[in-house]
C-alpha cells in the first residue's frame, strides 16, 4: 500500500505539469485578455501528497486489522 501512495504521488506531479501548462496555454490564446500568473503554491502540492500518503498507511493498517480479528485459522478449522 505504501508503494501505492508514493506512485500515487509521482502520478499526481506528472499529471499536475502538463494540465498546467494545457490550461495557462488556452487561457492566453482563446482567452486573450487573461493572463494567469499563479500556480498552485508548492507547500499546497506537498500537503496533498502527504495526505495521499497517510490515507494510504491508514488503508493498509485498517485492512490489516480486520483481517487479524477476524481469526482466519479459526475458522480454517472449522
Amino acid at each position: 500500500m505504501l508503494k501505492y501512495g508514493v506512485y500515487s504521488g509521482i502520478v499526481v506531479i506528472l499529471v499536475y505539469l502538463p494540465v498546467q501548462k494545457a490550461l495557462y496555454y488556452f487561457m492566453v490564446h482563446v482567452y486573450l485578455y487573461l493572463h494567469p500568473v499563479g500556480a498552485v503554491p508548492l507547500p499546497a502540492l506537498v500537503a496533498v501528497l502527504l495526505a495521499n500518503m497517510a490515507l494510504c498507511i491508514g488503508m493498509a493498517l485498517f485492512a490489516c486489522r480486520a483481517v487479524l480479528r477476524e481469526g482466519m485459522l479459526e475458522q480454517a478449522m472449522e
